[in-house]
């Protein structure tokens, strides 16, 4: 709302330069014994600061629940599972010593053995925290987690075979990480199918959660979840993938307050297509959770306040298998428009699921590229949505409370950071918005008014103090 003050602080999760983890300055959850492990240690030691461990392995036959090892600076080639878990009050934790890069390093893909299915860390235990942490070079995925109430935090994951991070356990989270330069097995992108991707949760998982990070030129998918429930996506940069966000195969699902994008020139973009959001569905998803599953389409999911620019379809999205999908709050920015016969920014392709709803977005495309393309007209009820030119007749995606044209965007700064995308005071789009049940917030987290605006920021005059940085978190009055 144009007549809000609001003053707000947004404080940077990223930097550009030095990807190595810092120590965060949190303390273990646990309450047990703190061990070590050094590069010069010895398994047959205490495993005491003075007298570390040699291995990650000697601390998986020894932790127990509460328990906290700390990785001295240096290189670690091994594999590693862990069996042991923690409890909700007597946690374990493996983190980097404080002040030290530790790295966990399979070698060029030689540890585990390539496509072996394994990860250089794997967590079967429950309630156990992984945090400050470099992980690359594995012959398969990089960390995976298995267990319940698992945690990564502040772990930088690349260049590995498959997957930088899985997540398949429930209420598992991965935060604060930077992921990027994974699934290469597809590097080229020379498979036809079966890539990875930077960080997903799949493979039957329920609450997980993916947040605060920043994902970028994995060889597949940025940021994923298929075959899971109640994924939240929240927070993220995600930019220069093959696919920056898939969901796929999963009901329940929350996509919000992610910056998703492609750059001009990009690693990737010599080599495939790029979509900032493609929604689709392959097997369905399995209820029970489960292999044993019975398949059912994927239906209820949402996408709210998420800023989607300069990839080759914005949003590439089924209409089938997408009951009850929203769409809502979004800004879409200039897509390249080069995929053959798909080449708008907003794609909706073949199907007729049912409730599917396209409401409060802005859609800006500033050259001759289609703004919009639906393959079932008519399906998806779109309403109070402001296009920077009138969508073709024939796709009937005009509705109530559209407006038409330039949305006044500030267009200041970076095109890859989220300022460029605010509104200013004279923009069509405030005060334009329907009032919407599914939430009550915009990009910054700051609380829409009874008349908001359109698209993913609520327009506020002159704040008092602002420290931009593209990942955020809101104080706000």
């Amino acid at each position: 709302m144009k007549h809000l003050l609001r003053i707000f602080l947004t404080i940077i999760l990223f930097s550009t330069v030095g990807f190595a983890p810092q120590w965060t300055g949190r303390t273990a959850a646990g309450i047990g014994n703190a061990y070590y492990i050094s590069p010069s240690g010895n398994d047959a030691n205490p495993g005491t600061l003075q007298n570390p461990w040699r291995t990650i392995h000697k601390a998986s036959l020894v932790l127990q629940a509460g328990d906290a090892v700390y990785l001295r600076g240096g290189t670690y080639r091994e594999s590693t599972i862990f069996h042991a878990g923690g409890t909700q009050t007597a946690q374990i934790l493996l983190a980097g010593y404080p002040g030290e890069t530790a790295i966990i390093d399979g070698n060029n893909y030689l540890i585990p053995s390539l496509e072996s299915g394994n990860a250089l860390l794997q967590i079967y235990g429950d309630w156990f925290t992984i945090r400050d942490l470099t992980v690359t070079g594995s012959g398969d995925q990089g960390v995976t987690l298995h267990g319940a109430h698992d945690t990564i935090d502040n772990v930088y994951s690349h260049h590995n075979w498959g997957w930088g991070i899985l997540m398949t356990g429930n209420d598992d989270l991965t935060q604060n990480s930077r992921i990027w330069s994974n699934s290469m097995m597809n590097e080229g992108a020379s498979l036809d199918s079966n890539w990875s991707g930077g960080v997903t949760c799949a493979r039957y998982p329920d609450r997980c959660t993916i947040h605060a990070n920043r994902v970028w030129e994995n060889w597949g998918e940025g940021i994923s979840t298929f075959e899971s429930l109640h994924t939240t996506i929240t927070g993220n940069v995600i930019h220069d993938n093959e696919t920056n966000i898939y969901i796929s195969d999963t009901k329940y699902a929350l996509v919000q307050g992610n910056f998703s994008y492609c750059s001009p020139g990009n690693p990737l973009s010599a080599f495939t297509d790029q979509n900032a959001l493609l929604v689709y569905d392959e097997l369905g998803v399995p209820l029970p959770l489960g292999p044993g599953g019975t398949r059912t389409d994927s239906s209820d999911n949402r996408f709210m306040n998420n800023i989607f620019m300069g990839c080759t379809n914005n949003i590439f999205a089924t209409q089938d298998q997408a009951a009850n999908n929203l769409y809502a709050y979004n800004t879409f920015v200039n897509s390249t428009g080069t995929r053959a016969g798909y080449n708008a920014n907003v794609e909706f392709v073949t199907g007729s699921a049912p409730n599917q709803r396209f409401t409060n977005n802005l859609i800006y495309q500033s050259d001759s590229i289609a703004i919009v393309q639906v393959d079932e007209p008519g399906v998806i009820t779109f309403s109070h949505n402001c296009w920077s030119k009138s969508p073709p007749t024939g796709f009937h995606v005009t509705g109530p409370g559209d407006r038409i044209g330039n949305p006044l965007l500030k267009m200041q700064g970076s095109m890859e950071s989220p300022g460029w995308y605010e509104l200013t005071s004279s923009s069509p789009a405030i005060d334009a918005g329907a009032w919407m049940a599914e939430t009550n917030v915009d990009f910054y987290g700051l609380v829409r008014g009874v008349l908001p605006d359109i698209g993913a920021f609520e327009y506020a005059e002159a704040p008092a103090f602002k420290l931009f940085l593209p990942l955020m978190v809101s104080l706000h009055q």
